[in-house]
């Protein structure tokens, strides 16, 4: 019988009113998904944190500092059974200046990766011999049963509350070694589909989108673009390329969305030009959904009940199957959304790094904002302002079928390395099938 422990603890914080020193940041979330052969750690703030980690290979242990916070945080220890990664999770004995020190115990030695994003560290633990593994498929395609331990919460014994936080929120998802909701989650799709990518054109019709000094209009860019990414895809074997926008028409925001996800894409890329006051911007950049936006999103999915079983990923069907445990529902959209951005980040990267070798980088990191072509929590979704416009010399080139080829390719380039870089995980087989 497949079980997955799921447990979401609310955990007490105290001194979270005190004077801050210097620019204190508070953690405010601790997620934690624990299977195996690999396990990730997300700790997020409310603002830019001060911390250091080390991993002692030798004493099975990861030790992370978090400097200059004023916060306690009762729920720890935690005791983690079986053999995956994660042994147990707890505080140090003694705490000076200000620091918390969080010490992760684990049952195998192993290698750690580290990234910081938008107030949020990632890391990701691997095992360095992984452990063989008997019926146990990333990709079955039944899940025989599930169960998730009782959901507890912890009273917060504070004086005072924050006003913007009442406590740190712990969610911790272990797998164990038969099948459960985890494979469910990151299974691709059928084995014998290509990746999915969903080429959106940014505007179009009635919306003109941004118009140039020589009167290039931002629509014909972005479609002209989004078509010569789709014939780069189309002949490699491993994308199954499908345009969102094929011609000069109007689509909505969420029309846009809903065709990806009909679509079941595995990435989503909207295509833009920028424009701004000032003539002399110039440059490419990269977006993703803020964390504001992605709670504002995942509020709405829990909501609407009638809608849930449309998200990708396995979402949908553990969703509607569990849609009376509100704390449940929340930590399995959490974890599809963290695996969303962490994959749509790791594109990012490397498509700014194909961009920087034919132009300007507007920015040289993927930014965040709150943009609705952005909010699928189960598609990794990017934005990609390909110049801008509203400078002449860009203008130019973005409107020259050449300099459209080279973005196409550094797009496409960018997607594809991603995607062969990770053909080791299982979660992405299909790929091995396909001639590199």
């Amino acid at each position: 019988m497949s079980k997955l422990i799921c447990t979401a603890i609310w955990l007490g914080v105290a001194g979270l009113l005190l004077p801050k020193i210097g620019n204190a940041a508070q953690i405010i979330n601790i997620h934690v998904l624990n299977e195996e052969n690999i396990a990730r750690i997300r700790l997020t703030f409310n603002g830019p944190p001060k911390y250091n980690y080390s991993l002692l290979a030798n004493l099975h242990k990861m030790i992370v500092n978090i400097n200059n916070t004023k916060k306690n945080i009762r729920g720890l220890p935690i005791t983690f059974t079986g053999k995956n990664i994660l042994r147990s999770i707890h505080l140090a004995h003694i705490l000076k200046h200000n620091n918390v020190q969080l010490i992760f115990d684990l049952n195998h030695k192993t290698k750690v990766i580290s990234s910081y994003q938008r107030n949020s560290v990632l890391f990701i633990i691997k095992n360095y011999a992984p452990i063989a593994k008997k019926n146990d498929s990333l990709h079955e395609s039944h899940i025989s049963s599930t169960h998730h331990s009782k959901i507890r919460t912890l009273g917060i014994t504070t004086k005072q509350r924050s006003r913007l936080f009442d406590s740190t929120k712990l969610t911790i998802i272990t797998k164990n070694k038969n099948r459960g909701i985890i494979s469910k989650l990151r299974r691709s799709y059928h084995d014998n589909h290509r990746i999915v990518v969903a080429i959106d054109a940014g505007h179009g019709g009635e919306d003109p989108g941004a118009i140039g000094h020589d009167g290039l209009y931002e629509k014909h860019v972005t479609l002209a673009i989004a078509k010569r990414l789709k014939n780069l895809m189309k002949t490699d074997r491993i994308f199954q390329p499908v345009l969102i926008r094929t011609g000069d028409y109007f689509l909505s925001v969420m029309g846009r969305s809903e065709t990806a996800r009909k679509q079941q894409a595995n990435l989503l890329i909207s295509i833009h030009s920028d424009a701004a006051p000032n003539r002399r911007a110039s440059g490419s950049s990269v977006w993703l959904l803020s964390d504001r936006r992605a709670n504002n999103e995942m509020a709405s999915w829990l909501s609407k009940h009638s809608k849930k079983y449309e998200l990708l990923g396995g979402a949908g069907h553990v969703l509607t199957k569990n849609s009376h445990d509100k704390y449940f529902s929340h930590a399995v959209l959490d974890l599809q959304f963290v695996h969303s951005q962490r994959v749509g980040s790791e594109i990012a990267m490397q498509i700014i790094q194909q961009l920087k070798s034919i132009g300007n980088l507007h920015k040289r990191h993927p930014e965040h904002a709150s943009l609705g072509i952005l909010s699928s929590l189960d598609i990794p979704s990017l934005l990609i302002e390909t110049g801008f416009i509203s400078n002449i010399g860009e203008e130019r080139l973005l409107g020259s079928a050449v300099y459209q080829e080279k973005i196409a390719k550094a797009i496409y380039t960018g997607v594809r390395n991603y995607f062969v870089a990770h053909l080791h995980q299982s979660s992405y087989k299909i790929y091995k099938r396909a001639k590199i």
